[in-house]
């Protein structure tokens, strides 16, 4: 069973982490930027977000860690309007 559930966490985490700038403890990149350009969001339907446990929203996950799950799609647009005006680009990809 613990098998299992290591290939589905695996499955949910690691799309939203491939690809995406890496930080270490030297990087001199503040709290905002960290969280928007070392991760992504995944878009999918209704049913993504059930079987991702909305965690398919990561960049809104890491910004708001105790935000109740449900109310990431609302935050998603808040969050999309801010990086568009520091000019940050929120990096989405399908499912």
């Amino acid at each position: 069973m613990p098998a299992v559930g290591g290939v589905y966490l695996a499955s949910v985490f690691a799309p939203n982490h491939k690809g995406m700038m890496q930080t270490d403890d030297n990087s001199k990149v503040d709290f905002l930027r960290a969280q928007v350009l070392t991760f992504r969001n995944i878009r999918g339907s209704l049913w993504a977000d059930v079987i991702c446990g909305s965690l398919n929203y990561q960049i809104e996950h890491h910004l708001f860690r105790t935000m109740p799950r449900n109310r990431m799609p609302q935050t998603n647009k808040i969050v999309r309007s801010i990086a568009n005006k520091w000019v940050l680009p929120i990096t989405r990809r399908r499912c």
